[in-house]
């Protein structure tokens, strides 16, 4: 079954905390049953915390692992390996899909999750990982990928804490779109506080000065205000431009982020929200 048509009464739909080895459990025994013609497929588990809450709907995330899991089965083929796991540590909550199928090559994985793309398999719109990495960063998380030819493939899908961790993919730039100079200073100091090494950071003033250095300047991350001065942009709009450019990983920072309308929003395009205001209380967890 793909993620589409999973069966979505083995969990409940909730958003309350629900227990992630639950859902991993009963995933994974309707995975073996539905496999178990493929008698050189094992299938386990590796659980490094007996409980680990999250406040996720259940029945989403089990979507998205339901389809991760296809994908190493179609990678193995007719024998491998395939182990589900969960780790923890105190900022992250980690969930991963490791298999010893064939691998994805080098030039490929920086596309994987962000781009709808299929890799190996004879069917398949390669929606998965993509709307995978949706749900994740919609929830203030990312996507990890590692793979090796001929090796296989470790999906992780990582998961911040507590609302107040910020989880970044590293990076050597952070560019801030911010109509208002007044706000550059402390955004400054709160990268340089929390950076592992140093982290340039790039002011814009509107989303044009921002869109055309994006096009130069790769992997970087981007933090954009919500209210922007433009008639034709908001900064969730300039974020949807910028996901199919440069950026590595974006984040709407917006005192606007209990408005209704733009939690809804944000939530649609796969956009997690850090709070203005509020911005000296959040961690930050480099990955």
């Amino acid at each position: 079954k793909g993620a589409k048509d999973f069966d979505s009464n083995i969990v409940e739909s909730t958003s309350d905390p629900i227990r992630i080895e639950s859902v991993l459990n009963e995933l994974l025994s309707e995975k073996k049953n539905l496999c178990e013609h493929l008698e050189n497929i094992e299938f386990s588990f590796v659980n490094a915390s007996s409980s680990t809450f999250f406040p996720v709907d259940g029945k989403e995330l089990a979507r998205h692992l339901s389809n991760i899991i296809d994908n190493a089965v179609d990678a193995v083929g007719f024998s491998g390996k395939i182990t589900i796991g969960t780790g923890s540590d105190d900022k992250l909550i980690k969930i991963y899909v490791k298999d010893t199928g064939c691998g994805i090559s080098e030039d490929v994985l920086p596309l994987i999750g962000k781009e709808k793309l299929s890799i190996g398999k004879s069917s398949g719109s390669g929606y998965g990982l993509y709307y995978a990495r949706e749900f994740i960063n919609s929830l203030g998380g990312e996507l990890n990928v590692e793979s090796q030819v001929g090796q296989g493939s470790t999906i992780t899908f990582i998961f911040p804490k507590n609302e107040r961790v910020l989880v970044l993919p590293k990076s050597d730039c952070i560019a801030y779109l911010d109509d208002d100079p007044l706000t550059y200073e402390p955004l400054r100091q709160f990268v340089k506080n929390r950076a592992l090494s140093q982290v340039e950071v790039k002011f814009f003033e509107t989303s044009s000065q921002y869109m055309d250095w994006s096009l130069e300047n790769g992997n970087h991350i981007l933090l954009c205000d919500y209210n922007l001065k433009e008639k034709q942009a908001d900064g969730l709009s300039v974020i949807a431009r910028a996901k199919t450019k440069n950026a590595i990983a974006s984040h709407l920072i917006t005192n606007s982020y209990d408005d209704p309308l733009v939690v809804q929003r944000s939530k649609e395009s796969g956009v997690p929200i850090i709070a203005k205001d509020k911005i000296f209380e959040y961690d930050v967890a480099w990955i």
